[in-house]
């Protein structure tokens, strides 16, 4: 499923930033209130690139902890 980045304006100010996932959506929120716009902008973009490109649901973890440590040492 591609995910896009939706932007909400309120008065021409940027207020929500949202691409479909709630983690994520969440995640953005918080940003928003740590951020600067750009840098908050740039986080949803970026996110919204990685999780097209993971293509991979984020919940429940494809990859758990264990198959993570069988990899690192075998």
């Amino acid at each position: 499923m591609p995910y896009e980045l939706r932007r909400e304006l309120i008065d021409g100010q940027l207020c929500r930033l949202s691409i479909g996932l709630d983690p994520v959506d969440d995640y953005l929120d918080f940003l928003r209130c740590r951020c600067r716009p750009n840098t908050w902008l740039n986080y949803a973009h970026d996110l919204k690139i990685f999780f097209n490109t993971v293509d991979k649901p984020l919940w429940p973890p494809p990859v758990s902890r264990t198959s993570s440590y069988r990899t690192v040492a075998p």
